[in-house]
């Protein structure tokens, strides 16, 4: 009887053969799954850059403009001060320039508040391990990074138009104080009644305000100052008017335009009364004439009996104004004559009433006498 082999059953050499085609499987998936993790990881890190420098000059932009807009606020503001109290003491061309550029830079401060006002995106705290949860998040950090770098350029934009406008404010600024000088001469001649120390308030005020260039807390306080100038002698030339009212008004405001022609760039202030150094009765007349000095030139206060302006515009009126106003442009020809005697002040007075042409004896001839020659001459000079 014969011995049958043993022999392994082909069944489980296959069973094996599975298996390991099983484990290669498993690793193979194992490393794709690695693979894959470790780019969705770098990925996720790339974004999160991308998004934090986004985000940083984003948020620089926002300081940026958060800076600049609280300049022009405050710019904004003193421009806006001036212009309230300016009225009418400035000229309207350029009081409605600035007034322009002000509407302008508010307006960009507008744009700048609606762009600050945009939410910045925040990168993630922590970073997710699921690889579904890393490539989400990176998708989610791309958008974000698109929209903060919309935002950063929004609010750069809006800063730049910001800061172009302020520079057109601020130019504007310039020129309407600049303006300021030329338009204040104008309301001297129309408040030409004023007492002269009002005018020469003025006059400072609107020098001062010429030298200014910048808008800032110093020019509103000098352009009120000016304002405040303007009102005083408005008040002043009304308070003279009224001074001045009655039935000699027209012929007195007559008498003082004359003097004022003759006087030139010396300013002159009037007071009128019946009685002057004991004349002023009757077709008696008088008047006076007191001096002053000031950072602006010389000015004198005249005095003139009411009977003057009675009498106006007759040859003798004029040739006492004439005479009283040569004692007022003495103060630009002191050298001409002997300033500590009070006969040479009458005879250079006189003289210079007649240099002008005034041949009436009320010139100072009745009261003093025909001036010497030489004096004439050296009146002639002076104009």
């Amino acid at each position: 009887m014969s011995a049958t082999p043993l022999v392994t059953p082909p069944r489980r050499r296959g069973r094996w053969l599975v298996w390991l085609i099983v484990a290669v499987g498993v690793v193979f998936a194992i490393e794709v799954a690695a693979v894959g993790q470790t780019f969705a990881a770098l990925g996720y890190d790339s974004a999160r850059d991308e998004l934090g420098e986004a985000v940083a000059s984003a948020r620089g932009a926002h300081e940026s403009a958060a800076q600049l807009d609280a300049a022009a606020t405050a710019a904004f503001e003193q421009g806006e001060r001036i212009i309230d109290g300016a009225g009418d003491t400035v000229d309207p061309a350029a009081r409605d320039t600035f007034t322009s550029a002000l509407a302008q830079v508010g307006d960009a401060r507008a744009g700048v508040a609606r762009a600050a006002s945009a939410d910045i995106p925040r990168p993630p705290e922590e970073k997710p391990f699921w690889v579904w949860e890393l490539v989400g998040q990176t998708q989610a950090m791309t958008a974000a990074t698109v929209s903060a770098r919309e935002i950063d350029r929004t609010e750069a934009d809006a800063a730049s138009d910001l800061q172009d406008l302020r520079g057109e404010m601020d130019a504007a600024a310039a020129e309407l104080f600049a303006s300021v000088p030329a338009f204040a001469t104008a309301l001297e001649s129309a408040s030409i009644s004023a007492q002269t120390k009002t005018v020469i308030e003025v006059r400072r005020r609107a020098a001062d305000l010429a030298t200014r260039t910048e808008l800032d807390e110093t020019g509103v306080d000098a352009f009120t100052v000016y304002a405040d100038a303007v009102a005083a002698m408005r008040a002043s030339h009304d308070a003279e008017r009224a001074e001045k009212s009655g039935a000699l008004f027209d012929r007195r405001l007559a008498a003082e335009e004359f003097a004022r022609s003759l006087s030139g760039d010396v300013l002159l202030d009037f007071d009128w009364a019946p009685i002057v150094i004991g004349y002023g009765a009757g077709d008696s007349m008088a008047g006076t004439a007191v001096f002053a000095d000031s950072d602006y030139g010389p000015y004198a206060t005249i005095t003139l009996t009411d009977s003057v302006a009675r009498l106006w515009p007759s040859a003798r009126s004029q040739a006492l104004v004439a005479h009283e106003v040569g004692h007022a442009v003495a103060t630009r020809c002191s050298t001409l004559f002997d300033w500590t005697s009070d006969a040479e002040h009458e005879e250079w007075a006189t003289a210079w009433a007649i240099s002008m042409g005034f041949t009436n004896d009320a010139n100072g001839v009745q009261a003093y006498g025909y001036p010497s020659q030489a004096m004439l001459d050296r009146a002639a000079t002076c104009r």
